[in-house]
């Protein structure tokens, strides 16, 4: 993402200039981390929590890295992250 930006940025390339998309929740909820019974992964956690946790925590890393625009899917994974860039800006 950072060589996008500057390619957009430094280069003026119109083609890396428009904004990053990630859709994180569609690909989030399908991974074994969301998905495995707690049975199966005691140690994980509970079954909810874990995949709000996971979603929280990739969509943040995705802002991080530079991405413009988030899709989500659970509601208290997107207030976390929200509460998150309010805490950053």
């Amino acid at each position: 993402m950072e060589r996008i930006r500057l390619a957009g940025l430094a280069q003026n390339d119109p083609t890396m200039q428009p904004p990053i998309l990630a859709d994180v929740g569609i690909y989030v909820w399908k991974i074994k981390e969301t998905v495995a019974p707690e049975a199966d992964a005691p140690e994980w956690g509970s079954l909810q929590e874990r995949g709000i946790v996971w979603e929280t925590i990739t969509a943040t890393s995705m802002i991080l890295a530079g991405t413009n625009l988030l899709i989500m899917r659970h509601p208290r994974a997107i207030e976390s992250v929200n509460k998150t860039i309010g805490e950053l800006i």
